[in-house]
């Protein structure tokens, strides 16, 4: 009972402090997860509004930056960010079964989904009863991901890719590329 009510309140002081605004606020937040388990590296920037379950499967580098509403789910996934990266605003990160890697320097764009898993349909079984495939994602070295983009298990982004606003990426991006649509492809290399 003792170590319920200890957890409840570690879950209401963490929710309280996601609306806390400005530099106290990014403060609380660090002290908070760094309390709970979060390993992350110097300079790190959590906005309001940051999400995060699965700690222990999250490893933040050095100069990382979240904007407003970001919201990292690994539960039993993996999630790696590498040093100076920058997630926008309302970026989502679902690892809850796989891994997705992000390499160092890369810029996401404000309301960028990314998943490492699907869900399993075979038949006509209800889908939700059907469980989740696992597989993985990796967003190479300076890569750019514009805004509103969806990125799914199997995706491999090379080394300075750049992906356009909207596009869905569902599999491989060579280094270089510059890539758009639904589903991405490449249109020209930078």
């Amino acid at each position: 009972m003792c170590n319920l009510l200890i957890s409840e309140i570690k879950d209401w002081i963490y929710s309280i402090s996601r609306s806390i605004p400005g530099q106290s606020g990014f403060w609380i937040r660090k002290k908070l997860l760094q309390y709970s388990g979060l390993k992350f590296g110097d300079n790190t920037g959590i906005n309001v509004g940051f999400f995060i379950s699965g700690i222990p499967n999250i490893t933040l580098g050095n100069n990382v930056s979240f904007g407003r509403n970001c919201c990292l789910e690994s539960s039993k996934g993996v999630i790696k960010i590498g040093n100076n990266c920058a997630l926008n605003h309302n970026v989502t990160l679902s690892s809850d079964f796989g891994e997705i890697i992000i390499d160092s320097g890369a810029l996401i764009g404000p309301n960028t989904f990314i998943s490492s898993s699907n869900h399993i349909i075979k038949g006509r079984r209800e889908i939700r009863e059907q469980g989740h495939k696992k597989g993985n994602v990796r967003i190479g070295t300076e890569t750019w991901i514009g805004a509103n983009v969806t990125i799914l298990s199997g995706a491999k982004i090379g080394e300075g890719a750049v992906i356009a606003a909207g596009s869905l990426v569902r599999g491989r991006i060579p280094p270089f590329a510059i890539a758009a649509g639904i589903p991405a492809v490449v249109k020209k290399y930078r």
